[in-house]
Order: structure tokens, then sequence, then C-alpha cells
């Protein structure tokens, strides 16, 4: 057993006899030695507040840098750590990237700095406008992985590492030989992977067949092709382009624009021909 570990824990923890004080929480001579080995020599200088059973994992909340942070462990030790960051403390590529976006104006919630195992380190800004709270994924360089509504993590933790399946792993690097795999996530009965290919995050999604459904990335309005922003001029000229999607399908490509007007929002989706599509 690690003397130094628990001598940490059992001062910042309930109780001199270490009594849980909730039933979540870990008495510390049920901690596995190799966990608290593992997470000392990751972080040899934090401040361990408390461990707890977390969605099957062993969890341990710590203070370092001053900043707050939680590790977690599985059966074959560790596999992420998330710490809680002020704004400021991102890196210079993400920062420069959000300040130029759609979302600069909004009202930054919360920042997350995500490590997880075999992958990159990702940050999390969460952000909200009135009603509305998404949140942004970042590459350390600034690309932007993905923009997805702020999801509800009462019974889960949205930045668990997923094993994205073989057959599947296997496709997406069929399609997108020079891509990265990111993270990949469960919605719906379909498994979502976020890659980044040619400095582009995308998500490719596929059915609980295994079958490729789509393939969409994020397109700033300003990019959009001149068809495309023709067709909107025409169509729907008294409406600002709020955001813009590009789709690759087994059986065509498009544009998915959502325009907004006052309090009036609608979602059109356009062929690359300029085609307004039902």
């Amino acid at each position: 057993m690690n003397i130094k570990l628990l001598t940490m824990i059992a001062a910042t923890m309930c109780g001199t006899c270490f009594v849980s004080c909730d039933d979540d929480y870990m008495d510390v001579s049920n901690l596995p030695t190799d966990i608290q080995n593992e997470f000392m020599t990751m972080y040899p200088n934090a401040k361990v507040e408390e461990w707890e059973q977390k969605l099957g994992y062993s969890v341990v909340d710590f203070r370092l840098n001053g900043f707050d942070a939680e590790a977690w462990f599985g059966a074959n030790g560790w596999v992420m750590t998330e710490t809680d960051i002020p704004y400021q403390s991102l890196p210079e590529a993400v920062k420069k990237v959000f300040e130029s976006s759609q979302y600069a104006s909004w009202r930054v919630e919360d920042v997350d700095k995500v490590e997880r195992i075999s992958t990159e380190t990702v940050y999390v800004i969460e952000v909200e406008s009135g009603e509305r709270d998404i949140d942004l994924y970042y590459t350390s360089s600034g690309i932007l992985i993905k923009d997805q509504t702020d999801p509800d993590t009462t019974d889960n933790n949205p930045y668990l590492p997923e094993q994205t399946p073989t057959d599947i792993e296997s496709m997406v690097k069929e399609m997108y030989p020079n891509a990265v795999i990111i993270e990949t996530d469960r919605d719906n009965g379909n498994i979502e992977v976020d890659i980044i290919d040619q400095n582009i995050g995308k998500e490719v999604v596929f059915n609980s067949a295994n079958e490729w459904i789509y393939t969409s990335w994020d397109i700033h309005p300003n990019l959009l092709p001149d068809v495309i922003k023709a067709t909107l001029t025409a169509s729907y000229a008294d409406y600002r382009v709020d955001d813009a999607d590009f789709y690759e399908t087994p059986t065509g490509n498009y544009y998915m624009v959502e325009v907004e007007k006052g309090n009036r929002e609608q979602y059109v989706r356009i062929a690359e021909n300029g085609e307004i599509l039902q």
C-alpha cells in the first residue's frame, strides 16, 4: 500500500478512520495497489481530495497546479483524466480559432482538458447563448472536431473513451486513409466516429449493422460555394445563415444550412449543384 497516498487521502476525507461519508466513496483499504501506484507515478505532486466509484471505474479527484481534475482507472489501468481549466489556459491555437468562430460572442460556461488513452488530447469549450448550450471539441492545434448540444451527463461521462469496432475502424481507414481517429461514441443505436482528415474534424456515422450512413463536417458560412450562396440569396434573402454542414452519403452529397430570421429558424438541404432538396 502506498503510504504517501494514504496519508494524502486521509488528511482530506471526512474522518480519521476513513469511514465513508457517502456510499459511493471507497474505503481506502479496498483500493487496488496498482491504481495507487500508477496515479502517484503520473501525478506525484497532486493533492488528492477523494476516491470514489463511478460507472464501474475507480476515480480519483485531485488538484494539481491549482486546477481541479479527475483521473479515471479501469480494470487495465488509467483511461482518462479530465481537468477543469480557465479559458486563458487554452492553447493559443484553440483560442485563435474559437475567437474567429460563430460562437465567439457566446458566453464561455466551462472549459475542460481531456486526456485519454491512445488518442489525442482534446479541449472542450462549453458555450451558451440564451437557452442554447453547445460543446465545442478542439485538438491542441485548433482543429474543431465537432460541435454538439451539451449532453445530459447525469448517468454518464461523455468523455469516456469507447473502443472502435475493428470492422468499422477498417472501413474508416479505407474511406479516409490519412485520417486519425479521435473518439467513438454510440447514439440512438448508431456508431459515431470522430476523425481528423486533411486538418478537418469529421464525424463518420454507421448504423447498428455497421453500414456507413454519412460523414459530415462543419463549413463556415463564408466558405460555402458560390452556387450554394446564390440559392440562399434567391430563396432566403431575408434570412441570416447561422450554421452550415457538408454531408457525404452513399446516395449523394449535400449541404445542410441553418438559416434564421428573428425567432424563426429553418434547415435547408441543398445539393452540390444548388438545388434545394426536400
